[in-house]
């Protein structure tokens, strides 16, 4: 039977005439196995050019264009998820302006090996060890941060945070710490409730969705946490519990949340303390069946109804209780938009339009507490909403008059070094907010001449 090889030379097919059965005869110069000779012509050119293709796929993928490419199939998962860190780093290593240099292109090598080790089953200690092993022979970055360290478009540096050799290195780091990510675990929590609250869980949910679902990042990117609902209550009943936030070394903030596994992003927007501590989401959600589930379980008040607080900036829940004389008083509790504070504010006869707060000034509320200060917001709320079911609850011009605020100036002393001194001797020690100075405290603090008075 006539068979067909193909010269490796000019890639044309032609007639074998070796004969195998001829002891003199010097064999096939292409090679003497089936697998290179074919029974037509036509066979052989078409196993020539698809050895030929998979050649070119391969040389393609070793070019780091093409590597890239392929890393980018591997590596991004289609989740619903606003912002994608691994997504993020290879679209700049693919985009990057300037021409791949020699060190960039084996670091992305080194990168592809880092990203099939993580992908064992199991990771073990080793392959961690392996991957961290592999981080340290990277080439250094040599492209400098931005000089400004801003983003000004006129600074000609100003965008080399997105630089090549900086991504190949933070993608190996973040390959790193998904897969550490997924290792995670935890046990199962029961939801917590706080039946003495009317309609919280609707408000939670009204919270996270507007955490989670914003209209404007939902309608041009996506959830900003991804599908996490199914794993809310559960969240919360974990922060309760006492569980710990993810302690990931590379995991340091909101540009690294696409790294964790879902139930974890939520738990650990969740929990105080975590990189993506959401204080606002907190308030809303966790608050309610935490500290002040605790001081309405102390005191035994029951009867109080929840709706979700969404001002944009300020965002919390509101907390409504009925007095004798057959009215309402609503209390808001949220974060200060400026300060990050633990805000009480409120409204005697709340219509459900609007805000319920006191006053027209954000600096006009209740009371005020340090973020950490969950405890004594939670005592002071229950105190409030007590005393307005009783009847004995001040109006809002009194409690707003005689509200607590924080002290600034021992806050601001104690953080800026030399502060205090300077505020004494420039500003004196008596401080009042700059929205509630008269013109002559101005006069007095910027201390002009008395001939300029």
């Amino acid at each position: 039977m006539a068979k067909y090889h193909i010269n490796p030379e000019t890639g044309n097919p032609g007639l074998c005439k070796a004969d195998p059965s001829n002891p003199n005869s010097r064999g096939c110069r292409f090679g003497e196995s089936e697998e290179s000779h074919y029974p037509s012509k036509a066979a052989a050119a078409q196993a020539y050019e698809e050895k030929m293709e998979a050649i070119e796929a391969r040389n393609a993928a070793r070019d780091p264009q093409g590597l890239t490419d392929s890393l980018e199939g591997r590596l991004v998962r289609p989740e619903s998820i606003d912002f994608d860190t691994i997504a993020r780093s290879i679209g700049w290593i693919r985009d990057w302006e300037k021409p791949w240099t020699n060190e960039e292109a084996e670091n992305l090598e080194t990168v592809e090996r880092i990203a099939a080790i993580v992908e064992r089953e199991p990771f073990t200690e080793a392959d961690e060890q392996e991957v961290r092993g592999l981080l340290r022979e990277l080439h250094p970055t040599v492209v400098k941060q931005n000089r400004t360290g801003s983003w000004s478009s006129s600074d000609p540096d100003a965008d080399n945070w997105r630089a090549r050799d900086r991504m190949i290195h933070s993608l190996g780091r973040d390959l790193l710490t998904r897969r550490l990510g997924e290792q995670l675990t935890y046990e199962p929590a029961e939801a917590v409730e706080n039946p003495r609250l009317l309609g919280l869980s609707e408000g939670q949910d009204a919270a996270l969705k507007s955490h989670n679902r914003h209209e404007y990042v939902h309608a041009t990117y996506g959830p900003r946490l991804g599908d996490v609902e199914p794993h809310f209550q559960e969240a919360i009943a974990r922060v309760v519990r006492g569980d710990e936030e993810a302690a990931l070394i590379d995991f340091d903030g909101s540009a690294e949340t696409s790294l964790l596994p879902v139930p974890e992003r939520i738990f650990n927007v969740l929990k105080p303390g975590s990189p993506i501590y959401d204080q606002q989401l907190y308030l809303a959600s966790v608050f309610p069946v935490k500290e002040l589930k605790e001081e309405m379980d102390r005191v035994g008040i029951d009867g109080v109804s929840v709706s979700n607080l969404d001002n944009g900036r300020e965002q919390g829940n509101i907390y409504t209780v009925m007095t004798p004389d057959g009215g309402t008083r609503s209390f808001a509790l949220y974060e200060h938009r400026n300060t990050d504070s633990i805000i009480i504010n409120g409204k005697a006869n709340w219509d459900g339009e609007g805000l319920p707060y006191a006053g027209d000034s954000k600096h006009q509320f209740y009371a005020e507490f340090a973020p950490d200060d969950r405890k004594r917001a939670a005592q002071a709320l229950t105190f409030y909403m007590m005393q307005a079911q009783s009847g004995a609850l001040e109006d809002d011009t009194e409690l707003v008059a005689k509200a607590q605020h924080r002290d600034w100036n021992a806050i601001l002393d104690a953080q800026l070094p030399g502060f205090k001194a300077w505020r004494q001797e420039q500003i004196t020690d008596r401080y009042i907010a700059p929205e509630q100075e008269s013109e002559e405290d101005i006069l007095s603090r910027l201390d002009f001449p008395s001939s300029a008075r």
